[in-house]
């Protein structure tokens, strides 16, 4: 992946609406992780110490806008961002998201 660099700016106070891992019915990882409600995902793995969702490729680039919005203002520290693929960290757990053409994926690990 190419270099990308920090993202800049201040939090929202109010995250935007969404759902929570919980929501979608994954046991594991951040409960301060906010997702675009109506995420259709093709596939996942839940275990207590990596969650990974990949999801349908048509909603990638909106998952991806949704989380720079929302990952601030849950507290989560982005750590890179750039061409559709974004790092970040907090709440005990590093997380990764990145498009292409073809598929969309969330890794979440224990930090």
């Amino acid at each position: 992946m190419p270099a990308v660099s920090p993202a800049t700016g201040s939090p929202s106070s109010t995250p935007p609406a969404g759902v929570t891992l919980r929501d979608l019915g994954v046991e594991h990882g951040p409960a301060q992780l906010i997702l675009p409600g109506g995420l259709e995902i093709d596939y996942q793995v839940d275990n207590p110490n990596n969650v990974t969702l990949v999801l349908d490729v048509s909603q990638g680039r909106s998952t991806y806008d949704f989380l720079r919005r929302s990952l601030r203002a849950g507290g989560f520290r982005i750590t890179a961002d750039g061409q559709q693929s974004l790092t970040f960290t907090g709440h005990g757990w590093d997380g990764a998201y990145t498009v292409s053409e073809s598929v969309a994926g969330l890794t979440l690990r224990t930090g």
